[in-house]
This record gives C-alpha cells, structure tokens and sequence, in this order.
C-alpha cells in the first residue's frame, strides 16, 4: 500500500479522501449504527479519488502524463490490495448518505478526453 500512494504522490495524481459522516439518532453510549445495533463499532468507509490526466505508451512521464506501466502498476496495486473501485453515481449516493460503502474503496476519474485515455488507460482499466 505504502508503494501505491508513493507511487501516486511521485506521479502528481491527487489523491484526496473524504470520510463519511452519517448524522442518526443513536441510543446514549452507542457512537455508531453498527455499534447502536450489535455493539461493535463499524469501521467508517473511506473513499480516495483519484484525477488522472494523460497516458503514454512512449512518451515521456510528466506532472500530468502518466506512462502506461506506471498506470498498470497502479491498478494491479488497487486490484491486489483488494480495495474497491465504485462509481461516479456510487459516490455522490455515498455523499448523500443514500448508500453504504465498504470500508476501503477508489474513485478513478480522468479529466480531458485525450485519445490515449481509450488507447492507453481504458485497456489497463478493463484488464483490472
């Protein structure tokens, strides 16, 4: 884990986390609804979004372009680590407090709409 989000910080793909907060009605003592019901505590989820910009295949990495290996092995990481990748509509639901998530979970975007998005990204992305 600690190599991924070096991996991340040294690529300049931001990585931001954001922590539910549900606001219920709790018995007194009880600090969540897992604990409320069964009295143990459950872990908050967690949810790291991250922007990626460019791809390449050939050229070079730069702050905002990303070769394909290092977006293969930040996927493989993902994978591997067994954190779960949702959905832009899972998210803003999550926000909401419509919807419960693991407690580990990544929210990929890619801004601009480069072609090496479907030639170099979408590949690595499908495979994982």
């Amino acid at each position: 884990m600690k190599r991924l989000i070096h991996s991340l910080t040294f690529s300049a793909v931001f990585l931001f986390s954001c922590l539910s907060h549900a606001q219920v009605e709790l018995p007194e003592g009880a600090e969540n609804k897992e604990e409320a019901e069964n009295g143990s505590p459950k872990p908050e989820s967690q949810v790291s979004v991250l922007c990626y910009h460019d791809f390449s295949a050939k050229r070079e990495a730069t702050e905002m372009r990303l070769r394909e290996e290092a977006v293969a092995a930040q996927m493989k990481e993902i994978h591997d680590s067994g954190i779960n990748v949702i959905s832009m509509s899972d998210f803003m639901a999550w926000k909401r407090r419509e919807k419960e998530l693991p407690e580990k979970n990544v929210l990929i975007t890619i801004d601009d709409g480069w072609r090496s998005v479907y030639l170099v990204a979408y590949p690595i992305l499908k495979e994982y």
